[in-house]
């Protein structure tokens, strides 16, 4: 049995005539944690891109609400302010429909 320098017994077993050689690679505790810092780092790198992209649409989506409610505000108060002035615009339309089909306006019949 001769032991090599990367962890590797090679046997060699002669039986007879023939000759026969196998090759058995023992992995150390140390190959298994690379192998899965490895894992983990390929994991990682996928989840930051996801992340970026959750991130992303939950920005997009946060600044288009807040600009629905920004504009939904804009439009309540407008209709607020046209409320307080509804008595005021009623009474101007009725001023100047007053005489809107009275054939004796000057304005009607000047032509």
């Amino acid at each position: 049995m001769l032991a090599g320098d990367k962890n590797e017994i090679i046997v060699d077993f002669r039986l007879g005539f023939t000759e026969s050689e196998r090759n058995n690679i023992y992995y150390t505790i140390n190959d298994i944690f690379s192998e899965l810092g490895g894992l983990a780092a390929s994991f990682k790198l996928i989840w930051s891109f996801v992340v970026t992209i959750i991130v992303l649409r939950f920005i997009f989506d946060f600044s288009a609400m807040v600009k629905r409610k920004s504009s939904h505000k804009f439009r309540v108060i407008t209709i607020e302010k046209y409320k307080k002035c509804f008595p005021q615009i009623l009474a101007i339309i009725k001023d100047k429909t007053k005489n809107l089909h009275d054939t004796s306006d000057p304005e009607y019949t000047s032509y």
